[in-house]
This record gives structure tokens, sequence and C-alpha cells, in this order.
């Protein structure tokens, strides 16, 4: 909640509620408690009310996770981060960032993702859905061999695969790994331990 407040400013407590994925009332009382612990959390009444941090505290608490610091990479690129199925993993690190910047570096990046825009699709086209990307990030974040079928010349087939890594290149997912080209996976895919 400190976060939240402190990066944002002042917000609704029905925004704060879907934000931590609390209710309401418990965001009432995390409140109350916040500032009976001395936290100078102020709260206003009535529709344009809300909660804020009053007398320009700020805590220096971000605890940025591990999963979370490997979401960093995609800073900018929401899109990717959430087909990877990291988008919750970046909003929180993002968050915990935009918290421990000073107000005047907090505008300048304000000022950048406002003025700059990262889009790594192809304009003109349609993008091909990418069949299990998610769970192939996973094998990539474990260091696992996959399982995966594909088509090459009208056949199916299946291959064993120790990926790498994953690239988005002009809007198309690339799996890189020590063998020659990866064929377009069609259909599932099996984790296999080593």
């Amino acid at each position: 909640m400190l976060l939240h407040l402190q990066v944002r400013g002042q917000v609704s407590g029905k925004e704060l509620a879907r934000l931590l994925e609390v209710s309401e009332r418990t965001v009432q009382r995390d409140a109350e408690a916040l500032a009976a612990a001395g936290i100078p959390v102020q709260s206003t009444r009535g529709p344009a009310g809300g909660y804020r941090l009053g007398g320009g505290y700020r805590t220096r608490l971000n605890g940025v996770g591990l999963d979370e610091a490997g979401a960093l990479a995609f800073l900018g690129l929401a899109g990717p981060a959430q087909q990877l199925g990291l988008g919750e993993l970046l909003e929180g690190a993002r968050i915990k960032v935009w918290a421990g910047l000073t107000g005047e570096a907090r505008q300048r990046a304000g000022q950048t993702a406002e003025r700059f825009h990262l889009d790594p699709v192809r304009w003109f086209g349609t993008p091909e859905p990418v069949p299990c990307l998610a769970q192939l990030a996973e094998v990539i974040w474990r260091d696992r061999r996959a399982r995966i079928c594909y088509v090459r010349n009208g056949r199916e087939s299946t291959a064993e695969i120790d990926p790498l890594g994953l690239v988005l290149a002009s809007g198309e997912w690339c799996v890189g790994r020590a063998a020659a080209h990866l064929p377009r996976v069609t259909r599932g895919l099996g984790g296999v331990d080593r």
C-alpha cells in the first residue's frame, strides 16, 4: 500500500483494493493500522477522495524480489512480458522501482515514458499466436529440455531441444538454441527433465 501511495499520490480505496487484491474494508483497516504506527496515511472522503501520504513521507522499502528482478528486463515491453506470463511480476517490480525514485527522477522517468514508446511488433501484418510461450519461458528459466511438435515441409515432427533463450524480433518469437534453425512450434510442449 505504501509503495502505491508513494508512486501514485492520492489513490481511491476502490483502486487500492483492486491493486492489492483485497477488499475496500481491508484497505481501510490497513490505512488505520499504518496511521496508528506513525505513518502519515491520510484519507479524504467523497467522490474525489482517497488515501495519500502526508508530509512528504517516503519509505525506503522497495523489496524487489528475484522473480521481479528478472522481469525488469521487460520494462517498457509490457506486451511481451504479459505473453511470457511475467506481467504481474513486472508491474510489481515497476511500482517498487518508481517508489525508490526521488521526485525529480520520477518526473524525468515519467516524461520519458510519455515521449518514447517501444513497440517490438510489426505494424503491418497479423501476429501469429504462439502456443505454449509462457511454458517455454519457464523451461528456459529452469534450464530444462523441451519436447516440441512442429511442421516442416508439410510434415509434423517432434524434437527435444535445449533452449538457450527467447528472442522477440519484428513481432515473432524465436528460440535460441545450440542447434540449427528452430522449427515453428505448432502444437504442444512437454518439459523433459535432464
